[in-house]
């Protein structure tokens, strides 16, 4: 990782009960903090019409798990999809771990991240960024010692599998307008 952000995979059976014990202890904590329930409130489960926020329609109606782990719970979600019944999507976690801790490091991270995320788009895999566990000062330490040996620092953990074939489309959500991100370009001096 000295080099550049490198993407790992959990090695075994006891990383995976670690990781979910570090992601369950991280959302118990987050859960207990009222600021944290009060940003997600704010952000999360918002009108199709707004501009900003995750719409309700694109959050799940209920909580959701992925064999051991706990994803994190949003408010006001309205999201029912069919269950997976017995289909295996072969879900792994992975994590995306940096040499430094320096914010070029976390920066190489998130343009890592973004090139993981728009590849598995492209062979249809489903994605699912589970920050909250890095989010914790304690549970981020135990992924860097427990899960990464003491390798690197943890930017990111992914789950990654195939969504069920049969599943609609997720709705999509809002977007600014183009201009309002990126203004348009004009020379100094003109």
């Amino acid at each position: 990782p000295r080099r550049g952000p490198v993407l790992l995979p959990t090695p075994g059976p006891q990383d995976g009960f670690r990781w979910a014990m570090a992601i369950t202890e991280a959302a118990k904590q987050q859960e207990a903090n009222p600021d944290n329930a009060s940003e997600l409130a704010t952000w999360a489960g918002r009108s199709s019409l707004a501009v900003e926020g995750v719409p309700a329609s694109n959050i799940p109606a209920h909580d959701t798990r992925h064999d051991d782990t706990t994803m994190r719970a949003f408010p006001h979600g309205t999201l029912t999809q069919p269950p997976a019944g017995d289909q295996d999507d072969a879900g792994e976690l992975l994590v995306l771990a940096t040499g430094t801790d320096e914010s070029v490091s976390r920066l190489r991270a998130g343009e890592a991240m973004s090139a993981v995320l728009l590849s598995a788009t492209d062979f249809r895999l489903a994605t699912c960024p589970l920050s909250q566990v890095l989010e914790i000062r304690v549970t981020r330490e135990l992924v860097r010692t427990r899960v990464l040996d003491g390798f690197g620092f943890p930017q990111m953990v992914l789950r990654i599998g195939w969504a069920p074939a049969e599943n609609p489309p997720l709705p999509a959500t809002p977007r600014r307008a183009l201009a309002e991100v990126f203004p348009p370009f004009r020379p100094a001096g003109v």
